[in-house]
């Protein structure tokens, strides 16, 4: 009992330190939970909601903006100008199929305004087609078999979680890796005659 007290205070001061206040306090509830061991089946469900969103992220704009900028700081500037290229093409076409076509989410989100209505709407995934394009520029870049499958399974876990949190339906996640991958070679071949 006092080593599991002991593993989560330990936890807790870690994640105080390197991660900003408000994932801090997400973790400050541990203080008061039971041990991993003895809590049973609340402590999985609790683990699966915090791996779905750790697998999300891999589609999120703070990895992508990441990736940007150390394969900038690394001088690979053409690497990080295709993923730049490839991040505004993103959101241009999804905003743009956003705009004239709305498709409700699974979780019927309700929006005011025209910016929140675009936020609500499930057509195409934004996450995926990021997910996408990042792992299509990162195989092309690296050349390297378990760098590719690595990449495959990041882009296919986001469409799957995207689904399994019922942002999107199965046809948003497979248009947005579509898209992505469209969007991959596009933004290569922008660069080139840019």
């Amino acid at each position: 009992m006092a080593l599991a007290k002991t593993f989560i205070s330990l936890r807790f001061a870690v994640f105080s330190i390197i991660q900003p206040r408000s994932i801090a306090a997400k973790y400050a509830g541990l203080w008061t939970q039971r041990p991993w061991f003895e809590s049973g089946r609340g402590y999985f469900i609790m683990q699966k909601k915090e791996l779905l969103e750790d697998v999300k992220a891999l589609g999120g704009l703070p990895i992508y903006l990441l990736i940007i900028i150390l394969f900038f700081i690394l001088g690979y500037k053409t690497m990080s100008y295709r993923l730049a290229i490839g991040l505004v093409l993103a959101y241009a076409v999804t905003f743009s199929i956003r705009f004239l076509f709305f498709k409700q989410r699974p979780d019927k989100e309700k929006f005011k305004g025209a910016v929140q209505k675009l936020d609500a709407s499930s057509f195409p995934s934004l996450h995926s087609m990021r997910a996408s394009c990042l792992a299509v520029l990162l195989v092309l870049f690296f050349n390297n078999s378990l760098i590719t499958f690595i990449a495959i399974i990041a882009a296919i876990s986001v469409a799957l979680v995207r689904v399994l949190q019922k942002r999107h339906f199965a046809s948003d996640v497979i248009a947005g890796l579509i898209f992505g991958i469209i969007i991959a070679w596009i933004s290569i071949w922008l660069q080139t005659i840019l």
